[in-house]
């Protein structure tokens, strides 16, 4: 055997449990699928496939390989994310990924940083899901919640991310003509659903509830729109919501909503100058929006 290719045909087809489907990821002849196997097996010296009509299970030797063959691919992906990352300094382009509600307080560094450094691109990144940056999927990131332990990250603190209650003037003028109204809490509510699985949303749980909420919606970036309709209460960042002049900031004493944010580099990238000059920027400017 001369290449990687014979063993992550094996590792595919243990993981899809089929040689048709692996064929079909692979988008190869399923006799190709079964010619690799055969390489593999013929080159460990053992059954690592018990064949059946409804596909293949994994012998014991067979799971060693799936163990072993994931690490290597683990490590070709680790490598050639280092070799991207490491292409360019003060050239190319630079990957940047954060939550929604933290994007007001990343582009002010990215507008800096663009005059500083026309020549990188920036791509930024927005989404829930956490990029993995020892594959080079981004350079820095600002994460939201518990500090991240993975070691291979150096993780700077930055100022928390304070959350309010807010409400469309005009609908809290309608609730407040009411004789019913007592208390802005008994007002109609946005639940984000999933609240409840967000280490970083624990400090608003307590504040609000999916039961008798006026609206349900399943990203962040949907609560703003609802609230500026008037739908009902919404819980926002201040740096947001003190934007919007036909807000009301409601309870704005209250410091118990404070949620943690971090800034993330990879130590293979930590000290390199466009991450080590994005991350001064971006730390100083996240201070002085506090």
């Amino acid at each position: 055997m001369n290449d990687w290719s014979e063993f992550n045909t094996a590792m595919i087809v243990a993981r899809l449990g089929t040689i048709s489907a692996a064929a079909s990821t692979l988008n190869v002849h399923r006799a190709t699928v079964s010619r690799h196997l055969d390489v593999v097996e013929r080159a460990l010296g053992t059954n690592l496939f018990v064949r059946h009509p409804r596909g293949v299970e994994l012998t014991e030797a067979g799971e060693e390989m799936l163990v072993v063959t994931q690490d290597v691919e683990h490590l070709f992906n680790a490598l050639k994310g280092k070799i991207r990352n490491s292409k360019t300094s003060q050239e190319g382009e630079l990957i940047v990924t954060s939550v929604w509600g933290v994007m007001p307080l990343v582009m002010p560094a990215v507008k800096a940083f663009r005059e500083m450094r026309p020549g990188i691109t920036i791509q930024f990144v927005c989404g829930e899901e956490n990029l993995r940056l020892e594959y080079g999927e981004a350079h820095v990131a600002v994460r939201a919640g518990p500090k991240p332990t993975d070691l291979d990250y150096v993780v700077r603190k930055a100022p928390a991310a304070r959350f309010s209650p807010y409400i469309d003037k005009t609908s809290l003028s309608a609730f407040e003509s009411s004789s019913a109204f007592k208390s802005w809490r008994e007002l109609p509510s946005i639940w984000l659903s999933g609240y409840e699985k967000l280490p970083s949303a624990k400090p608003i749980q307590s504040h609000t509830s999916a039961e008798n909420a006026a609206l349900i919606v399943d990203t962040p970036a949907a609560v703003l729109p609802a609230v500026l309709a008037g739908v009902g209460v919404g819980y926002l960042p201040r740096h947001i919501g003190a934007q919007y002049d036909q807000l009301v900031e409601l309870d704005p004493m209250n410091e118990s909503r404070s949620i943690p944010l971090w800034v993330i580099s990879h130590r293979d990238l930590s000290k390199t100058p466009k991450v080590v000059e994005f991350v001064r920027l971006l730390t100083q400017m996240m201070e002085n929006a506090r």
